[in-house]
């Protein structure tokens, strides 16, 4: 979204009192795929980032963007999406 800060101003106009804003946003400035140094995918999310997210910073400040304009932040959850290892097997 170009204009972040003009979307939430206008949910915030035409919200009813007491309505709810539910914001779905990624973390961007964190996303990587890489899984050793160098790995040339890490350039494709990096490019992808770079083209096509606005605002990489939005969510971290997400919270203070809204209580300044007027919003009572009731929840904030953050969710970390991980690969976990795989398991190492040895044989003879």
């Amino acid at each position: 979204m170009p204009d972040p800060e003009l979307a939430l101003r206008e949910a915030y106009r035409v919200l009813r009192p007491d309505g709810w804003l539910a914001v779905f946003d990624g973390d961007y400035i964190t996303t990587t795929v890489a899984i050793h140094d160098f790995d040339p995918l890490q350039s494709l999310v990096n490019a992808m980032v770079a083209n096509f997210v606005h605002n990489p910073w939005l969510t971290r400040r997400l919270s203070k963007t809204l209580a300044a304009m007027g919003f009572q932040v009731r929840s904030l959850r953050s969710h970390g999406y991980l690969r976990p290892p795989s398991r190492l097997t040895c044989s003879r």
